[in-house]
């Protein structure tokens, strides 16, 4: 209670940091294994890994335990800066994690490739690697030194990151937009090829004074680790159509350390793309969740088509081969796209599963609401980034406003 140290996290938090000159952390951390061991025996399942976690310690080093009277009364951590006082505490858990586990893993931070802490037998998962950020290279620094390493690079491996530029698609942009192809071209043995855009989009030349990744430094990469945090994932459905289909994309490069090189990996990823939409859709589609009763299918993320028309004409598709493409003019007729259709000056897309469900409507040159003009009914226009259809002919209210003369269209 005593403590006056303060540090806040990147989400706001003030009290995620565990103190690491109290007795009571330790026998904590032993109770948590010591109980989680007791339920891998039961099991009969062995615990091979424990992860210490260990990433973004809120604020600098130096405001950690700084005001804390139990680091400043006990000898053993009186004096020692905040980076001293961490190492102190991930080598005790380290040890206390070995009691149960043959080996440990954790965010990178807790070892830096620049610091001389290492831990016996962890694995640190290197996370951070946005491009400019100046982590780039820490895998592969973890790996050329002889530290077994986990690539877990955000850039690539984040499922709760976005699939695109769209603020109806749900998760964060900070590392980049991450979709199927992101996890499918990952190059595991040499990420900077990854490299071709920041997270913005601008062109990215990657540095050439990052650290490569050795012939020796590549058998001490374990594997790969995607990640799914739950932030913004409330609900079951919306996890699932975060995981899905990038999930699979991490699959493949997971279980075969033959990736394909960058000058083949379009040939590669035709080739998966295709199987997506012929195969694993499908029969994801119908797969029945263990565990959980009536439930089926997935909820995967129906790709959206693209679409554009010329002279009044409607060219579509889709990047999945094998699914359906449909189109309509008004949002309440919809039409299945077989080849170029005349649609007159704009037009809505969709995409549908074989589950029946359909992807959210892309619009083909559907013009803005625009204050007086004449709209008939069966008009669509968008407005504030939504899209909706005249019920009745209207030169009145903007179409949020009016609820009697525009439906919004879904």
């Amino acid at each position: 209670p005593a403590d006056t140290s303060r540090h806040v996290s990147v989400q706001g938090y003030t009290d995620n940091l565990v103190n690491p000159c109290v007795p009571g952390t330790y026998r904590f951390l032993d109770k948590v294994v010591t109980e989680v061991a007791k339920m891998y025996r039961a099991a009969g399942a062995p615990l091979n890994r424990i992860n210490l976690g260990g990433d973004e310690p809120p604020g600098p080093p130096e405001g950690w335990w700084s005001g804390s009277p139990a680091c400043q009364a006990d000898p053993e951590t009186a004096g020692k800066s905040g980076e001293e006082l961490a190492d102190l505490f991930f080598t005790k858990w380290n040890r206390i994690a070995l009691k149960a586990a043959r080996t440990t893993a954790g965010w990178e931070d807790a070892t830096a490739p620049d610091r001389a802490l290492r831990l016996k037998n962890f694995a640190p998962l290197a996370w951070q690697n946005v491009w400019g950020w100046g982590r780039e290279d820490w895998a592969y620094r973890f790996a050329n030194e002889g530290t077994p390493v986990i690539l877990a690079h955000a850039t690539n491996l984040y499922m709760d990151l976005a699939y695109n530029k769209d603020p109806d698609e749900v998760g964060y942009y900070w590392a980049a937009y991450v979709d199927e192809k992101s996890t499918f071209t990952y190059q595991p043995f040499d990420v900077y090829a990854n490299a071709a855009e920041d997270r913005w989009g601008n062109p990215f030349t990657p540095d050439p004074r990052w650290e490569r990744l050795t012939e020796k430094g590549r058998a001490n990469i374990l594997g790969l680790e995607a990640q799914l945090w739950g932030e913004n994932g409330k609900t079951p459905q919306t996890r699932e159509y975060q995981a899905f289909p990038k999930l699979l994309g991490v699959a493949e490069r997971a279980w075969n350390r033959r990736t394909p090189s960058p000058e083949r990996m379009p040939e590669a990823w035709n080739v998966f793309s295709n199987t997506l939409g012929q195969v694993a859709f499908p029969l994801l589609s119908f797969y029945r969740p263990v565990g959980l009763p009536g439930e089926t299918g997935v909820n995967y993320r129906v790709p959206l088509p693209g679409g554009r028309i010329s002279g009044g004409t409607l060219t579509a598709n889709v990047r999945n081969p094998g699914m359906t493409v449909e189109y309509s003019t008004d949002g309440t007729r919809w039409r299945t796209y077989t080849g170029p259709a005349a649609v007159g000056a704009y037009a809505l897309t969709r995409t549908r599963a074989a589950d029946g469900r359909t992807s959210r409507i892309s619009p083909v040159d559907v013009p803005a609401w625009r204050n007086g003009a004449s709209y008939a009914r069966g008009a669509v226009v968008t407005h504030q980034g939504e899209l909706y259809r005249a019920a009745r002919p209207s030169t009145g209210r903007a179409p949020d406003l009016s609820p009697d003369a525009w439906i919004p269209v879904r």
